[in-house]
């Protein structure tokens, strides 16, 4: 009698559990609707401002309770051509994601040349953070380390694939 008594308590504990973080995640859901989702994106776009540079934001909402905030510099020539065809160059990305617990996952896509070179890790997750811990101070934080890896990019590109590589196609 004893040990289903035990099983029936232990049951209740994990059931309360669960349903606790279940509640939590949908506190988070609430709060990406009502004001994290446009708060990073008018953040951004004032960062933009800010530093007078090209960035594009967008929210990317394919999915219920898994869309992103998104920005990027805009694409270019890379100053490489291959039989009169530019390739072109992309300057990464920073991405704030909800993920399904609610949480907001960012992460830097690196630059690269599309088809020429590219990254052997070619995105960095800074974090996981609550939604509440995004403020003007963090998501600028975010916003420079974004930018510190388009620096390290356009100062040591990787060179790889460029030049006369077996197996790879050359420029």
């Amino acid at each position: 009698m004893q040990d289903s008594e035990q099983l029936i308590k232990d049951v209740k504990t994990a059931f309360y559990s669960i349903r606790k973080i279940i509640e939590e995640r949908k506190k988070r859901w609430a709060d990406w609707k009502s004001h994290v989702k446009e708060n990073l994106k008018t953040t951004l776009e004032s960062l933009n401002e800010q530093f007078k540079i090209s960035l594009e934001v967008e929210i990317k909402d394919f999915a219920i309770n898994l869309e992103s905030v998104i920005c990027n510099l805009k694409n270019g020539p890379s100053g490489f051509l291959a039989d009169d065809v530019p390739y072109e160059k992309e300057f990464g990305f920073l991405q704030f994601l909800q993920i399904p617990n609610g949480k907001i996952q960012i992460i830097v896509g690196k630059p690269q040349i599309v088809g020429l070179v590219e990254n052997e890790e070619p995105v960095k997750i800074l974090g996981i953070i609550e939604p509440s811990e995004l403020n003007y101070e963090s998501i600028l934080g975010y916003f420079v380390q974004y930018l510190a890896e388009v620096q390290e990019w356009e100062s040591n590109p990787p060179t790889g694939f460029i030049g006369f590589v077996p197996g790879k196609k050359q420029i």
